[in-house]
This record gives C-alpha cells, sequence and structure tokens, in this order.
C-alpha cells in the first residue's frame, strides 16, 4: 500500500497571527494614501488647468468664477499648486507608515500635522467659495471632502497601536 502525503493545502488552516492593530492600521495607513493619490489628482488637473489658461471641466458652472477669482492665487502660484504639494506630502507620509511598519510611530505626527493643516486650509476656501465669491467650484468641493476623509483617517491612525 502507497502511502498518501499530507496535503499542503490552506485550507482549513488559520492564517498567521499579525501584531494587534497591524493590519487596521496598514490599512488606514494605505487609505491616507489612496486619498492623497486621489487628491493628487483633482489638484494636477486644475493647476494644469491654470496653467494653460482654460477653464476646468465643472458641473456647478461656478469654477471659472472661483478660477478667476483672486483667491485662485496664493504667493505668486495658483492655489492648486500648494495643494498639490501638501498632497504629495501626505502621500509620501503614507506610503512610508503603509510599508515601513517600524516607523509609523515617527512619522504619524507628521501625517496628522500636515493633514490637519490641508483640512483646515481646505475649510478656509470653501468659506471664500460660500461667503465672499458666492459659487462653489466642484473640483474643490471634492478636494475638501478628500481633506475630511483623509482627517478622519489620520485621527483613527491616532488611535490605533503598533
Amino acid at each position: 500500500m502507497a502511502r498518501s502525503k499530507p496535503r499542503k493545502s490552506g485550507r482549513g488552516t488559520p492564517p498567521a497571527a499579525s501584531p494587534p492593530g497591524s493590519s487596521t492600521a496598514t490599512g488606514g495607513w494605505g487609505i491616507a494614501s489612496g486619498l492623497a493619490a486621489a487628491g493628487a489628482l483633482v489638484s494636477g488637473y486644475l493647476l494644469v488647468s491654470a496653467l494653460r489658461g482654460y477653464s476646468p471641466v465643472c458641473l456647478t458652472g461656478a469654477c471659472d468664477r472661483v478660477a478667476a477669482s483672486p483667491y485662485a492665487r496664493m504667493l505668486g502660484l495658483p492655489v492648486a499648486a500648494w495643494g498639490l504639494m501638501l498632497y504629495l506630502v501626505v502621500g509620501t507620509v503614507a506610503m512610508i507608515g503603509c510599508l515601513r511598519q517600524g516607523v509609523r510611530a515617527r512619522w504619524l505626527p507628521a501625517l496628522f500635522g500636515s493633514v490637519v493643516f490641508g483640512a483646515a486650509f481646505s475649510g478656509y476656501l470653501v468659506w471664500l467659495q460660500v461667503g465672499v465669491l458666492g459659487a462653489v467650484c466642484a473640483w474643490c468641493a471634492a478636494s475638501a471632502v478628500l481633506w475630511a476623509l483623509l482627517l478622519v483617517t489620520a485621527g483613527l491612525l491616532l488611535r490605533t497601536t503598533d
């Protein structure tokens, strides 16, 4: 009689245990990097539109008014350039945290601080659009939502233990 070898199937075998909070934390860092990438795409589109002098495609019809306002530039650059830079910083920090679990505690203050700054500045821009210009750009609103989601994600990462 031939002996059968045990199967090496993963069925029925529980997955290897991971450190407490690591999967949640990795997911949070990954979510933050994805949100930052989406924000970089929005800001990049608005920056290209501003640099080429084109009006962005707009669902609300108010993007032209917002883009032509004196608040559309800061320190000589389109606001979208500043947004793109900040989204790239947040995305880079989030990717570091996503890929290097051992350094998350050191990078979390940088992630949280940059996200708080971005969310606060985005809130200021929304206030300008609604309160001063009376026009809301759909792209700017999308960016504001992304900053709010990033703020929630970074706040949840503060609560995880690695």
